[in-house]
């Protein structure tokens, strides 16, 4: 009997060392760890290039107007804040002022005129094409305009 009482503290010693290990990494530690995220916004117009194609013989006829249309591409604005105000401006050559629309999500805008705020950060999508009104009074020649989206302060 006196035998299993002296091989009970070995075994106890034995699991004890055993589990030292554990109960050493069970004392826990700490980690601080601080995210530092920049306000970020990309606006971006897929393609960048459009091109309104008008041939004489779409001409409308003598004292009406036409309107025609660029292929359809896409304005995407992402942003990680919010509230966000993007603006329009565009350099119109004067023969097209009056007579040449940008048309986001499917309305028509002036290209000096549109603006959109964001009241959440994320992605916003539009589907964008340009038009331009033709009659008689628009002089014949190759006309370019630059369309700007900006963010406002």
């Amino acid at each position: 009997m006196s035998r299993k009482i002296a091989v009970i503290p070995v075994i106890i010693a034995v699991l004890a060392l055993a589990y030292l290990p554990l109960i050493y990494y069970a004392q826990g530690a700490r980690a601080h760890v601080s995210v530092k995220l920049e306000r970020a916004v990309k606006i971006s117009v897929e393609p960048p290039a459009y091109v309104i194609l008008i041939p004489k013989s779409s001409m409308p006829p003598p004292g009406s107007s036409k309107e025609f249309f660029s292929n359809t591409g896409t304005i995407v604005i992402a942003s990680n804040y919010a509230p966000l105000k993007v603006k329009s401006s565009a350099e119109v050559p004067k023969p097209l002022r009056g007579k040449f629309f940008m048309y986001v999500g499917g309305k028509r805008y002036d290209p000096n005129g549109w603006s959109l705020t964001k009241d959440r950060p994320g992605v916003i999508i539009y589907p964008l094409r340009f038009s331009v009104v033709v009659d008689w009074s628009l002089p014949a020649g190759d006309y370019e305009v630059n369309v700007v989206f900006t963010v406002l302060p």
